[in-house]
């Protein structure tokens, strides 16, 4: 199956084959595709580590090629899984499982939304910044601010920030180039700023803001909203105020 064939796939699959092959065109014995396929398969069984995706590639080598037709019927080797996640474009990759998210978003139903007093639903969406667990270990601190839908964890958008104080610059990229309409965003006291409402509400969205301060936690949110039916956080001990 060529990486043209698979591009008519759906899911997933569909995305990664959009996922530009950086490889010099002699000496492909597989294609680009598949490679991003079945290690996006290893992956999601939860395997973490190169020997630990080639072994379940193997195991499972008959069902695989069975589904996914390749040129040459069998898996890759070790050293190929190694060259490809060396060689392979992070950033392309990521977009393509942003396109994937978005796409599985729209069977989520009312997972993670609220209603407001007009009977507009919003989607609820959390920006937030976290460390990767174990990244200093191997090199580089990775610190990753992501984009996530309330209730389900479905994560529509994420970049990476040089340290934690960079969030606010990486946020507003994220912001930038999403869909922030019929959205309600909440954000961390970091996030909390003038600068980053006036964002969201000119991309069509709005917010729901922790301000710090004496006593109870306050927030601020657009008129319209319906307290009662905020399924998002936990409302008990906050104050809301317009």
């Amino acid at each position: 199956m060529s990486n043209e064939e698979y591009s008519g796939w759906s899911g997933l699959a569909k995305q990664l084959a959009r996922v530009i092959d950086v490889r010099s065109p002699r000496g492909q014995r597989y294609e680009w595709a598949y490679l991003l396929v079945l290690l996006a398969a290893a992956l999601l069984a939860g395997e973490k580590t190169l020997v630990g995706m080639h072994d379940w590639l193997w195991r499972h080598e008959k069902e695989l090629v069975g589904a996914l037709q390749p040129r040459r019927k069998c898996v890759p080797s070790l050293a190929t899984i190694g060259r490809v996640m060396s060689q392979v474009n992070v950033a392309a990759l990521e977009k393509a499982c942003a396109r994937f998210q978005h796409e599985v978003a729209g069977e989520c139903g009312e997972a993670g939304t609220i209603l407001t007093r007009q009977g507009k639903v919003l989607v609820g969406q959390a920006l937030d910044g976290k460390t990767v667990c174990g990244a200093s270990a191997h090199g580089e601190l990775v610190h990753l601010v992501s984009l996530v839908r309330h209730e389900i964890g479905l994560v529509y958008d994420q970049d990476k920030a040089g340290v934690k104080k960079h969030e606010q610059r990486v946020a507003e990229t994220i912001f930038a180039r999403n869909d922030l309409r019929d959205a309600i965003i909440t954000t961390d006291a970091m996030h909390t700023c003038k600068k980053q409402a006036q964002q969201i509400q000119q991309g069509g969205g709005d917010y729901l803001f922790v301000r710090e301060g004496k006593g109870n936690a306050q927030m601020r949110f657009a008129q319209g909203i319906d307290v009662n039916h905020i399924r998002l956080i936990h409302l008990n001990p906050l104050v809301f105020t317009e």
